[in-house]
């Protein structure tokens, strides 16, 4: 018999009409007084006059009425094909104003058998239920569903809207077909439909409207919303098992040496014995400790494996900061024994893993199945079942869940949090709340004004992908500390000082390139970034090891939006599949390439007429023209940059990638080129081109300008590179702190004013009232990473190559990281939708723009000293080589400066990849152990008994190191 799942619905009023409705309602019930779902559909308006069958809507509870009515609009009358002997024919429960959706009836049997197992001990509980059943599967989602409060958890769900528009019908069809996907993939649910009267919850039935507080509502044209659903999915333990198995999901076990040395005895039996230093080490070992029925095992047992391995201890509140923590952080230095004691995971020796045995003290076979498995592996498994599912109507292709909500079909596909991050009343504690309070919420402690995060939370709660944007977050901010106090003791020193007889008592205030100690920080600059980079990967290499995902290779997954023109059968899979033809996709992106080489060019024009009004305000003051060019480069970067990222999306979009990997790179490059010329072009000319090509503007009709390399003149090409530096950096920072900050709260005021005169409710009363947790989680808003990272990578670009010029911007960045490691963990705890779990080892593709970056500041800095700094034009050019008036001498002078400036930066890094390992010592030991246990499982290795003191004696004698007995 195959795996069969159930999904289930709550009910309020909807848009059917009562004739509509009383003919999809009437249904046969069991002796329990639980409705069944029928196998087969009245036309509208075959109730009529007719008295009995209106008695038989009067006998009918309002809950069975709106249940039934949610089928009707989630089907219709007719989108459920087949008969009751049918496989496919989706069978309906109705279970308060809940509908329970089956394929098979011995899956209404096991769910009848729960519901007779609760109303006969009205005491029991969810714990009680899975015991009773627990040798039959799925039996723990059947007892979720019967047992289900208000507090209950679901693993993720789906939501979307039904609309009284002629396109509703294709989208029920759709839906349908895919909700039958979701049974054959052993998925379990619960549907839940909202109107905007708030009749979403049994029990409470308040009136309101959720819609106003969602960031963008689904509207489908303008047509009129029907009804919001929320399809709430639950996989089962079995599945759940079958699914971590089949990806080699890594779980603790309670002494892997153990079951190591086991399987090598079934390997060799009687041949093989531990050697005695192993025996002394799995005797003395304590088994940890086995979660007990009301623990959760990800905050007890498997703590006591991975806490203290990376760097530091990242536990939130008991981090002693101090000068050795921080160093030890920074230079990702591992002084602790690292032991990996985790497995891929095998349903055959569940009870070898912690928290796996039931027999166990504490334990229970609910505890096993209710705690294995954490949250975020939930989703994390759940997710890999729902992209499996596809459907196949009107298209050659398969659809899934990606193209179903690219189409509308559904509005949101996202996990549910734990419960609330505050709690308000008697609300129980959550993995969500702890983060909130150990890591999100801004306190005005010492430790939080550092970058200590726990990691180890972070990650068991959302995962890896999410869990390493954070990781870089901090380790970047970490780093900041160098730059920030090196380029404070150089500005203290340029404008106070000044007491280098190579530099002029008479430079301008804001020329920082007229001291010879921006020389010494630009070439920091460089090394930093390149530094930066090497010890990221050290730490990145330590996380992915801790977080067992070290060898994780990402699959190339086939990308929702990809079309084909025509098909042909897979080399490969050897099935028919869509294609599209290489000339169609060269000729697609030649396109787009096209369409970026227009952009560039009208992003340059912005820049000529920038530079035309820089050329005009330069008559009256060479400051106030740089910065009224600057304060306007910086509305074109905060005006514009959205459009041309809109634009990246889209040209990446219709150059139609088949997998999502090719998708992100391309995506990543535009944003790229994009952003580079959007934020640096203006800063790049004024400290390199300007110089050469100032005076020849008017060639392109552009008043010249010149730009002169000294120490004293008022339009020195430091102090404007300077200026601008000064407004365009500060001013991204102020103003992306308060779009992240500042804004929402400005506009949560507001709009709780309009919705006070309006008497409806606000997202803070919504957020405070008791409803569940998926319907809290729905009007909160998507958290994007790329959307994170694009600022920081803008960020990190800016402090390599231009804080050579203006020596304060390290330490403003260093300001702003400080409370953005707060509150991006504050928006994606409290104010974000949980984020499906996704598996990473690094932070993927940005790295490589990273590198890049890392690579074009050393060529920038180089070129910035040789051809803008004061010091290098009055001293070097003009002291030590005396070629000032010899233009090509000094442009061999200056291009010879780049290039020695370039090969020192490149000797140094070289001489820290070779004396910094990739990875800590301890980590390559519990790496190398890993691998010898696996040699040892499988038989490759037959260990020898290691000698004792007095066998050690005999072979090595003791002797004295100098000896004067002849």
């Amino acid at each position: 018999m195959r795996a069969i799942t159930a999904i289930a619905a709550t009910a309020t009023a909807g848009s059917a009409t009562s004739d509509a409705i009383a003919s999809s309602v009437l249904r046969d019930r069991d002796a329990s007084g639980l409705s069944r779902g029928g196998v087969f559909a009245l036309p509208a308006g075959a109730v009529g006059n007719d008295p009995l069958r209106q008695q038989s809507l009067q006998d009918m509870s309002n809950d069975t009425i709106l249940a039934q009515q949610l089928e009707f609009e989630a089907y219709g009358l007719q989108a459920r094909d087949g008969g009751p002997d049918d496989d496919d024919f989706i069978r309906t429960r109705y279970y308060g104003s809940q509908c329970v959706h089956f394929l098979y009836d011995q899956d209404i049997d096991l769910f009848d058998q729960v519901l007779a197992f609760r109303d006969q001990n009205p005491a029991s509980s969810l714990i009680d239920a899975v015991n009773q059943f627990s040798e039959k599967e799925r039996a723990d989602v059947m007892a979720k569903i019967v047992y289900a409060t208000d507090d209950s958890h679901y693993d993720a769900v789906i939501e979307y809207s039904v609309h009284d528009d002629s396109e509703e019908h294709d989208r029920k069809l759709h839906r349908t077909h895919f909700e039958r996907e979701l049974l054959r993939h052993h998925l379990f649910g619960q549907k839940l439909i909202s109107t905007s009267h708030l009749k979403i919850l049994v029990r409470e039935r308040s009136n309101g409207d959720l819609n106003h507080l969602k960031t963008k509502p689904k509207s489908h044209g303008g047509k009129k919303v029907t009804g919001t659903h929320h399809l709430k999915l639950l996989i089962s333990f079995h599945t759940l098992c079958v699914e971590a198995e089949s990806i080699q999901l890594t779980k603790p076990m309670v002494n892997k040496a153990t079951h190591a040395f086991s399987k090598a005895n079934e390997i060799l039996p009687n041949r093989f014995k531990p050697s005695r230093s192993h025996t002394q080490m799995l005797e003395s070992a304590s088994s940890p400790e086995v979660n007990a029925v009301d623990k959760d095992i990800e905050f007890s047992a498997m703590a006591k494996f991975k806490h203290d391995v990376v760097a530091i201890a990242d536990m939130a509140g008991q981090v002693r900061v101090n000068l050795w923590s921080i160093v030890q952080f920074a230079f990702v230095i591992v002084p602790d024994r690292v032991s990996l004691e985790t497995h891929p995971f095998e349903m055959t020796i569940l009870h070898k893993f912690v928290g796996g045995d039931s027999s166990a003290p504490g334990s229970s076979p609910a505890a096993v199945q209710l705690n294995f498995f954490s949250t975020m592996q939930r989703t994390l498994l759940l997710n890999i079942v729902v992209n499996r599912c596809k459907i196949r109507l009107s298209t050659p292709r398969p659809v899934g869940i990606n193209d179903l909500l690219v189409k509308d079909v559904y509005d949101a596909y996202f996990a549910v949090h734990d419960g609330p991050a505050i709690c308000f009343g008697e609300a129980k504690s959550n993995a969500r709340k702890w983060l909130f309070d150990n890591w999100a919420k801004f306190e005005w402690k010492i430790w939080k004004l550092f970058p200590f995060q726990p990691m180890r939370e972070i990650r068991d709660y959302f995962g890896e992908y999410v869990a390493m944007y954070f990781a870089w977050l901090g380790f970047y901010t970490i780093w900041l500390f160098g730059p920030a106090v090196l380029g404070l003791i150089a500005t203290i020193y340029i404008l106070v000082g000044r007491t280098s007889p190579f530099s002029s008592t008479s430079a301008s205030t804001f020329n920082f390139l007229a001291s010879p100690v921006t020389v010494a920080f630009a070439f920091f600059m460089s090394l930093w970034g390149v530094l930066f980079l090497r010890f990221w990967k050290r730490r990145s290499i330590s996380l992915s090891t801790v977080w067992d995902v070290r060898d994780l290779q990402r699959e190339e997954s086939r990308r929702a939006e990809f079309y084909g023109t025509k098909v042909r059968k897979d080399p490969v899979t050897g099935r028919k599949d869509v294609f599209m033809p290489w000339t169609t996709a060269f000729r697609l992106k030649f396109m787009s390439f096209t369409a970026v080489l227009f952009a560039v060019i009208i992003m340059l024009g912005f820049q000529v007429l920038i530079i035309w009004l820089h050329a005009k305000f330069s008559t009256f003051n060479m400051y106030v023209s740089t910065i009224v060019s600057s304060l306007i480069s910086l509305a074109n970067i905060v005006i514009l940059t959205p459009a041309y990222i809109w634009l990246a999306m889209s040209l990446t979009r219709f150059e139609n990638h088949r997998t999502q990997l090719s998708f992100e790179n391309y995506l990543l490059i535009k944003n790229f080129v994009f952003t580079a010329i959007q934020n640096y072009s203006s800063l790049i000319y004024a400290g390199i081109i300007k110089v050469f090509a100032g005076s020849h503007l008017d060639a392109l009709g552009v008043p010249a300008e010149t730009c002169i390399a000294d120490s004293v003149s008022s339009n020195s090409c430091g102090s404007e590179l300077a200026v601008s530096m000064a407004v365009i950096f500060v001013g991204l920072q102020f103003i992306s702190q308060f779009q992240a900050v500042l804004l929402p709260l400005v506009s949560e005021f507001f709009k709780q004013r309009s919705l006070a005169k309006g008497g409806a409710k606000s997202k803070k009363e919504v957020m405070s009232s008791s409803m569940p947790q998926h319907i809290l989680d729905s009007i909160l808003v998507n958290w994007v990473r790329r959307d994170e990272f694009t600022n920081k990578m803008i960020e990190f670009g800016f402090l390599t190559m231009f804080s050579t010029a203006f020596p304060l911007a390290p330490v403003f960045a260093l300001a702003s990281n400080v409370l953005e490691v707060r509150f991006a963990a504050y928006r994606l705890v409290f104010e974000s939708k949980r984020p499906i779990a996704i598996r990473a080892h690094d932070i993927g593709a940005w790295m490589r723009i990273l590198e890049v970056l890392a690579d074009l500041s050393v060529l920038v800095n180089a070129c910035v000293i040789a051809f803008s700094s004061g010091w290098f034009e009055d001293v070097v050019v003009g002291q030590w080589f005396n070629v000032r008036d010899d233009a090509v001498a000094r442009m061999g002078l200056q291009l010879a400066f780049v290039l020695v400036f370039q090969r020192a930066v490149a000797v140094f890094a070289t001489l820290a990849d070779w004396s910094i390992s990739a990875e800590p010592k301890t980590i390559h030991n519990a790496i190398e152990r890993e691998k010898y246990l696996m040699r040892v499982a499988n038989g490759d290795i037959v260990e020898m008994n290691d000698l004792n003191d007095e066998e050690l004696a005999k072979i090595y004698p003791k002797r004295k190191l100098f000896s004067f007995n002849k």
